[in-house]
């Protein structure tokens, strides 16, 4: 439309023009008739002129056309009489629903958080002037646009417009062509026509203006329309809290991820998807880019992630032109580059040097503290105020994310970029950063008193090394650092092996694959009744805003304490993520700091999407576990979430006594929790508290401690009234026992098939005796339903009833019925038992040769990835052999473990 409005009047100003010519030859020609009307004329023409008819005729018709040209010319040249001002508003209010969107991308996938969150703002916000921003390539258009399309189809927005706000000529000719929409005429006066829409914009309440990809809020302000509309704005950069409400844009979640490639990549497989959703960080702009990529090409999503390993093939796929976007992932950012290289090279600097470290934790503190051997540019950030303008700047440019004040991360695919954007002469920048961390990495790395250091450095040594390898670039400095880096590491499992013959990724990651649900879900009841109140005080607590950090149940025997947090965690609040440990002895491995941190990081890293850790020391457990604790509450934050870490049965825990070598779940606990984490802890009354809790820890604020009753109708402290007094009749005769002490020793679910084959007893007669109170029976998918003693005291009575010595008869039992298959090469009826939950039990009882035997037969892998799916579970088992054997002086045992290790790898 405002094309046709510029088009009338082009037309207005050529008829202008040729009338008042037209207007010019009439009046001579007027001239020159009054002439022959008065005989004022040349000889020649007397025969015309003696005839007054004719001269006087001519006369009068020549004088009539100039008052019409006058007139018409009057006309075209006036302005528009004025119009009240009523009947403008009533013009203004009956405009015809209008937008200049572009289409509509019909792959859009959810951001539910973040469309409530904008919503909400320019819903109720006072000022309703909102500005989205995040790194480049994170969506913030894309969730615009279909912001600006929902709104004007339901009818909220009469008028969606977008603006391109990269120039301020773009932005104004945007703005100019809205005038026609508004019923008002385009002025060869740009400035005027948007002084005029902003003004008409003013009076009406049913309109959203969207200002794409503007750099700053300066560049913004004199244009915002104001008045009771909405404005959307989308930016790259941060500082917008004097302007507009501020929305920060993270990457997709792991599950929209998911979702887009299965809705837009043809073939779809879900494993290779997780990769590459894992590889490309979970970036929208590179999930749209290998989408297309698959699909031009039809390539399954292995093909891809096979030529994006190839750091040559890897950018020309991030600069790969991509359907309906301005720019790849790569030429997003190489923007920023030339902005930094021209504005601010040292920050520029930095953003290189930082690109060939681990990008998840970068102490710039630390970074900066050798200036010697820094470019001239850092050299320069010494001084705060220099050091603040210089992360500042690339803070602003959403290229790293402060953690604290000295503290950042990358996004994985900006360190990537960064290197690839350094083409030939990132190999010298891989060498700095190699000897930068050399520098700073202890010399003599064996010493406990610099293993802190070391840890802190660990992650980035190996990154290093890792570049120099991919780049193939190597000097004396980077050889330093991979010795050191391999002593720290061999102190740290303690054996005697030579760590140089490993990679570095060999030690730093391996595959993720959460298991811990399915432990929950065997703890779990199938139902939960008469525990509405309680799911309801759970529920304010993990989502009020004015709650403590912390809450401590405490409920005695029979409360059902276990069952309601167990369901609790299976079925968490909306927006609620929970992590969560139980303490219990009834199953192997699992009532010790060692499997709190294993299972609780395992947790943590699926929520992050990231690999599993490699095996942790326990100097490192609590850093690592409290920096994964707060990365995540900061990721839970970001999505509009809340984490909640779940303890229950500290009383249980095998280091949680009273004495100077405590080693306890709760000291290991944050004393002061990030913003965003609720922790719940659960024992019974009257439980120890642990002496290694130090005296200033949360824990110990009486105020969060709340008692947990029984069931009203007092049913679940009858059920174990009955569950003891059935345990006793099973105790009375020899067969009972030994199913009971098997059940007891295995720390882990036996089917009936396994007790019948281990008590050579027909399994019919089995049945019968598990089918009673005092057992609890769990299923997984198809696979045969498992048996465990109802309950923790159900465990306890029967270990003190049976005593050590019978219980470890039947351990020995165990080992028989094991040592049957082990010698039949693992047969394809091997039970579960013996290929998940065995070597648990034999770490639990510190039977570390016949652990390293079982975790290290090549043969009962093989059968582990038949039956479960890949390497993940074998992987698993072999980690905690190795924190097991470094316990213990023997060598062979740890060398046996790390060959099979890093077969697996």
């Amino acid at each position: 439309m405002a094309a046709s409005e510029r088009r009338r009047h082009r037309l207005r100003t050529g008829l202008l023009t040729l009338l008042t010519g037209f207007s010019a030859l009439l009046v001579a020609l007027l001239a020159a008739a009054t002439n022959l009307a008065t005989n004022a004329v040349p000889q020649q023409f007397t025969p015309w002129t003696e005839d007054p008819s004719w001269t006087w005729g001519t006369t009068t018709v020549l004088a009539t056309l100039v008052i019409l040209v006058g007139v018409a010319l009057q006309r075209l040249s006036s302005p528009e009489p004025a119009r009240p001002a009523a009947a403008r508003t009533a013009e203004l209010d009956s405009v015809n629903p209008a937008h200049n969107l572009s289409p509509r991308d019909p792959a859009f996938i959810g951001r539910d958080a973040v469309f409530e969150r904008i919503e909400a703002e320019l819903r109720d916000g006072p000022v309703a002037v909102v500005a989205m921003h995040g790194l480049g390539g994170m969506g913030k258009s894309a969730i615009a646009l279909e912001l600006a399309y929902r709104g004007h189809e339901s009818g909220r927005y009469s008028i969606a417009w977008w603006i391109h706000a990269e120039t301020e000529s773009t932005l104004v000719e945007d703005i100019s062509e809205l005038a026609p929409i508004l019923g008002l005429s385009v002025s060869d006066d740009q400035d005027q026509t948007v002084k005029e829409v902003r003004a008409a914009l003013r009076n009406r309440n049913d309109w959203l203006i969207v200002f794409d990809n503007v750099a700053d809020p300066d560049a913004v302000r004199p244009w915002l329309p104001g008045g009771s509309g909405a404005t959307l704005i989308t930016s790259r950069f941060r500082g917008w809290s004097k302007l507009a409400v501020q929305v920060d844009l993270d990457r997709f979640t792991r599950e929209e991820s998911l979702a887009y490639l299965a809705g837009t990549v043809e073939r779809y497989d879900p494993a290779a998807a997780n990769e590459l959703a894992q590889v490309l960080g979970d970036l929208p702009l590179a999930l749209v880019q290998a989408a297309g990529y698959l699909d031009r090409r039809d390539l399954p999503i292995e093909r891809y992630l096979e030529l994006y390993r190839d750091r040559d093939a890897a950018g020309r796929l991030l600069a790969e032109a991509v359907d309906g976007y301005p720019d790849s992932v790569a030429t997003t950012w190489l923007l920023h580059y030339d902005q930094l290289a021209e504005d601010e090279p040292a920050a520029l600097q930095l953003l290189r040097l930082c690109a060939f470290l681990d990008p998840e934790d970068i102490d710039l503190d630390l970074l900066l503290s050798v200036p010697e051997l820094l470019p001239p540019e850092l050299v320069a950030t010494a001084s705060p105020i220099d050091y603040e303008r210089v992360v500042g700047e690339l803070a602003r440019a959403n290229l790293v994310t402060r953690m604290d004040k000295n503290r950042i991360r990358l996004h994985r695919l900006v360190s990537q970029v960064t290197r690839l954007q350094l083409e030939a002469s990132a190999g010298e920048w891989a060498l700095l950063a190699a000897t930068l961390v050399n520098r700073l990495f202890p010399i003599h790395s064996h010493e406990p008193s610099q293993w802190p250091r070391c840890a802190l450095l660990a992650a980035h040594a190996s990154s290093v090394i890792e570049h120099n390898e991919s780049l193939a670039v190597s000097d004396a400095q980077a050889r330093a650092l991979y010795d050191r880096l391999g002593v720290y590491l061999q102190t740290q499992v303690d054996g005697d092996v030579d760590v140089s013959s490993l990679g570095p990724a060999d030690w730093r990651i391996s595959p993720v694959r959460s298991r811990y649900s399915h432990q929950i879900q065997r703890i779990a009841p199938k139902m939960l009744a008469g525990r509405d109140r309680e799911l309801a005080d759970l529920a304010a607590f993990t989502t009020s805003e004015d709650e403590p950090s912390y809450l401590w149940l405490r409920a005695g025997a029979g409360s059902g304490k276990t069952a309601l947090l167990a369901w609790f965690a299976l079925h968490p609040p909306a927006g609620v993520r929970v992590v969560s440990f139980f303490v219990s002895a009834r199953w192997a491995g699992q009532s010790d700091r060692s499997a709190f941190v294993e299972n609780v990081i395992e947790q943590l890293v699926e929520i992050l999407g990231q690999p599993m850790p490699a095996p942790l020391s326990e100097a490192t457990h609590e850093a690592h576990l409290h920096a994964l604790l707060e990365e995540a509450a900061q990721a839970c934050r970001s999505r509009g979430e809340r984490l909640v870490l779940l303890v229950d049965g500290l009383d249980e825990d095998r280091g949680g006594h009273t004495g100077s070598d405590a080693h306890s779940i709760a000291a290991l606990l944050p004393t002061h929790p990030p913003r965003g984490l609720r922790i719940i802890v659960a024992d019974r009354p009257n439980s120890a508290f642990p002496a290694d809790v130090p005296a200033h820890h949360s824990l110990r604020v009486p105020g969060i401690v709340r008692p947990l009753t029984l069931n009203p109708d007092g049913g679940t402290k009858y059920l174990l009234a009955e569950m003891k007094q059935e345990l006793r009749s099973l105790l009375g005769a020899v067969g009972n026992q030994e199913v009971l002490g098997l059940i007891t020793a295995a720390g882990g679910g036996l089917t009936v098939t396994d007790l019948a084959e281990i008590t050579d007893t027909p399994a019919e007669a089995l049945q019968d005796l598990i089918n009673g109170c005092s057992f609890t029976k769990r299923s997984e998918g198809d696979r045969p339903p498992v048996y465990q003693l109802a309950h923790e005291q159900m465990h306890e009575t029967v270990l003190q009833i049976l005593g050590p010595r019978r219980i470890a008869k039947y351990r020995d039992a165990l080992h028989s019925w094991a040592d049957s298959y082990r010698v039949r090469k693992w047969p394809e009826d091997t039970p579960d038992y013996l290929l998940s939950t065995y070597p648990r039990m034999l770490h639990q009882y510190a039977d570390v040769a016949r652990l390293v035997d079982y975790v290290t037969d090549v043969a009962r892998h093989d059968r582990m990835r038949q039956r479960f799916g890949g390497d993940a579970a074998a992987i698993s088992e072999v980690d905690r052999a190795l924190k097991a054997v470094a316990k213990c002086d023997n060598a062979d045992l740890f060398k046996r473990l790390v060959a099979r290790r890093k077969a697996l790898q």
